[in-house]
């Protein structure tokens, strides 16, 4: 019965693991073939962003009521419903024929990916005791996407045309929803259906977003999340245009950026429990500014390499920001509250995108990425300056 019990939760686990490659990555598809979509529709970097924020911003919203569905109906159900969106947003970016029509199905496809992370947590932790261990593996299919998804998109997208390339998320998406509807076992939740309003206390949890602590840290959240959009959705159309790349070496370049996240991020958060959580996130947030001004230097070849190595070093704050919100709710408000201010500061950060574009557009991409530079240092500098209100804090924080 123990064996029959873990081959059902592993394959449970490498469902999960292909379906958060495909959510994450059939959105990273997009950031290589910016320039593309430009000249198919005669449109610019500030209509591009302002559709991907679209895109991002769906993604926030939808993943909070993905939790309130998966404990209604069961999280199977949603994880499908997802996939299947996913793959339909995909398909219709592709053969979408006017710009219009491009940024309504970018946010379809924000919402279908929105929907899965929350319910396929869940689902999860309740068939897994090392609950840490089972999640951590399951993120690991979002650092995988960073590596595959832009050189994927790179390779199709040069020898095929940017929509066949858009199209590799919909041939992922649908095979692996008819896996999870076969292969994962039928859970229909509590199965009484409730009012939203009547799920979650909103005013509760505004009321906590507001305390003090909580509302600086959000606010520092999203600043990151704005650079983190600006950075998925532009940065290999700036190194094609700025340094002259071509698509194929920017998509391998940004994939590479990825892979060093994905080893920085665990040393970081191991980091952070024995120093500080703020102190690391400083330190991340610090890295990443010092990259990008590299990378804004045209110099040698030994410095466009340094520059992306640092800012794939830098940008692995995402699982200390978590840990640091973590550290300070309750048990009882780790689930719906800290859901809602992932919503709220991942809603507020999703403006990179058409900032970016549209910057880029009007002054060019120093101007574009000096924005970010600068929004980096500032919130390094609030960092400090809010440590420095009060005697030197544990790991905690």
């Amino acid at each position: 019965m123990t064996s029959v019990k873990w081959r059902y939760q592993t394959t449970v686990l490498v469902i999960a693991v292909v379906a958060n490659f495909t959510q994450q990555g059939t959105r990273l598809l997009l950031s290589p073939l910016v320039p593309d979509i430009i000249a198919a529709f005669g449109s610019s970097k500030s209509a591009v962003g302002l559709a991907l924020t679209g895109m991002w911003a769906a993604y926030a919203i939808f993943q909070y009521p993905s939790g309130f569905l998966g404990d209604t109906y069961g999280e199977r159900g949603v994880i499908v419903v997802s996939l299947a969106l996913t793959g339909a947003g995909s398909l219709l970016l592709a053969v979408a024929p006017t710009f219009w029509l491009f940024g309504v199905f970018a946010v379809l496809l924000g919402a279908g990916t929105g929907l899965y992370f929350t319910a396929a947590s869940s689902l999860l932790t309740r068939l897994f005791d090392n609950t840490g261990q089972a999640l951590s593996i399951h993120t690991a299919g979002i650092s995988l996407s960073g590596l595959v998804a832009p050189v994927a998109a790179g390779f199709v997208g040069l020898r095929y045309g940017w929509r066949w390339a858009v199209v590799l998320g919909a041939v992922v998406a649908f095979p692996i929803a008819l896996v999870a509807l076969t292969r994962i076992r039928p859970n229909t939740g509590d199965g009484q259906p409730r009012a939203f309003r009547d799920h979650v206390d909103l005013p509760a949890m505004v009321a906590l977003v507001l305390q003090s602590r909580v509302a600086f840290m959000t606010v520092l959240a999203a600043a990151a999340v704005f650079v983190m959009q600006s950075f998925m959705s532009f940065f290999p159309t700036f190194l094609i245009e700025y340094h002259g790349l071509t698509t194929s070496v920017a998509s391998v370049a940004f994939g590479g950026i990825f892979v060093l996240s994905s080893v920085s991020q665990p040393v970081m958060g191991r980091l952070s429990d024995r120093v500080s959580r703020t102190a690391v996130i400083s330190l991340s947030l610090g890295l990443t500014a010092l990259g990008f001004g590299l990378v804004l230097a045209r110099g040698s070849l030994a410095v466009l390499v340094a520059s992306l190595v640092v800012i794939g070093l830098g940008i692995s704050w995402a699982g200390v920001f978590h840990a640091w919100f973590m550290d300070i709710l309750r048990d009882a408000e780790r689930g719906a509250s800290f859901g809602f201010i992932r919503t709220v500061y991942m809603f507020l950060g999703a403006s990179g995108s058409v900032v970016t574009g549209t910057l880029a557009d009007a002054s060019g991409w120093q101007a574009a990425y000096g924005v970010v530079i600068l929004l980096l240092i500032a919130s390094v500098a609030a960092l400090i300056g809010w440590r420095g209100l009060g005697p030197a804090r544990t790991a905690s924080d």
